[in-house]
């Protein structure tokens, strides 16, 4: 036998388990056989004898494709996930493969990580907007005590036939896209349209985005005749809508609503505008000790709109006798806040901050000389409603030494 052919017997093919290519090598338990392809050591012997004449064509190009298949797929084939990376030689035309996860695992692991997030974003949005509705009908509900047993039956009986159509007002005002449209929801509304729209020029409109939530319904006796006062909702904020029957139709107190005032009582203060103005304001006395000039010390802060209980800062300093008209008025109006209902029996003034109480009062300024200064000419009311009462009550038993009322 020739040399080549004895070389040629002593040698076999093996199967790399790497990279799925067949090889041969040398015969013998001991014997070196590393993959030409990938340089990986042996995995399995294909035949122990076979040569390249006698291995069987199809069971060859079979067990390649098989090699193939368990290479391209480490985790089903049981080999180690760190190899992935293809490249060929130019050489010999094979591909080599360098470890790494399979393409389309890392995809499935970015898709559940991105849903994982997505929940959790949402859970997180749940949470803060259900905080965010308990903070704000405590608010509304923390100090409203109406209920069924404190009305009279008359009462509610005027409370369930009015509410639908004080709602239906309600609504059209918001719905209402021009001043004009929106005062056909208005008590006087072809008295209020001028100024409507004086005040949408400088102050956003309420839209319909979103259903408001009604969280009280009362009614109210005023010598103008009984009125609906409501407090409702609208993402998180509040608004009080007081509703008067005119000719048979119940239409909204729009100043009383937005807190109107003759300018802004910030801008006032500023030295804009007109010097003397009617305003609507919250007022409360500043010192509790009795003072020996028998002056009356109080400030005034702004409301604001879409908060029951909140306020913007506070004014200077007014002193106002004691036994002036205003100063009684004054005297008078501060004393309501020590009572658990306000004027006309109003349950609303309980939302109020503490120790102050509703004015409608008309303010002049004064910038003689280079120093401004603020007058109290008059208070007019006691309440923010459009109605000519003052609210006030009988003043000729108040007493001239009237004490200042404690804080």
């Amino acid at each position: 036998m020739k040399p080549a052919d004895d070389e040629q017997e002593k040698s076999a093919w093996y199967h790399c388990g790497l990279c799925g290519e067949v090889f041969p090598g040398a015969l013998g338990a001991h014997a070196p056989r590393t993959c030409l392809s990938c340089g990986g050591a042996l995995r399995r012997e294909v035949s122990a004898s076979a040569t390249t004449s006698s291995l069987p064509r199809a069971g060859l190009q079979r067990d390649m494709q098989m090699a193939r298949r368990i290479a391209l797929d480490p985790l089903r084939s049981g080999a180690r996930p760190q190899l992935a990376n293809v490249s060929a030689t130019k050489s010999s035309g094979t591909k080599h493969i360098r470890g790494g996860h399979p393409r389309r695992n890392r995809k499935g692991l970015i898709l559940v990580g991105i849903v994982v997030l997505w929940m959790l974003g949402l859970v997180g949005l749940g949470i803060k907007f259900h905080r965010k509705s308990k903070m704000a009908d405590s608010r509304a509900n923390r100090s409203v005590t109406a209920s069924p047993s404190d009305r009279s039956m008359e009462d509610l009986a005027t409370l369930r036939a009015a509410m639908p159509f004080c709602q239906r007002a309600w609504f059209d005002f918001l719905r209402a896209g021009t001043p004009e449209a929106r005062a056909q929801s208005a008590k006087d509304g072809y008295l209020v349209v001028g100024a409507m729209q004086r005040y949408y020029t400088e102050n956003s409109a309420l839209n319909l985005t979103t259903v408001p939530v009604q969280r009280f319904g009362g009614v109210i006796k005023t010598p103008a005749g009984l009125a609906i006062e409501t407090l409702w909702s609208i993402e998180n904020q509040q608004y009080e809508v007081v509703f008067f029957n005119q000719k048979g139709e119940w239409r909204m107190d729009w100043k009383a609503h937005v807190r109107l005032s003759d300018i802004e009582w910030a801008l006032h203060l500023a030295g804009l505008g007109e010097d003397s103005g009617e305003f609507r304001l919250y007022v409360r006395e500043r010192k509790a000790e009795q003072r020996s000039d028998g002056m009356l010390s109080a400030v005034f802060y702004p409301p604001r709109f879409g908060s029951v209980d909140e306020h913007g800062p506070q004014s200077p300093e007014f002193l106002v006798p004691r036994d002036s008209e205003a100063g009684r008025r004054l005297i008078a109006v501060l004393a309501k806040t020590q009572q658990p209902v306000g004027v006309y029996q109003s349950k609303l003034a309980a939302l109020d901050p503490k120790g102050m109480a509703r004015v409608r009062v008309k303010v002049t300024r004064d910038e003689a000389g280079g120093n401004r200064t603020f007058k109290l000419e008059e208070v007019l009311a006691g309440h923010w409603l459009d109605i000519a009462d003052p609210g006030i009550g009988d003043l000729s038993a108040q007493s001239d030494s009237a004490p200042p009322l404690e804080r």
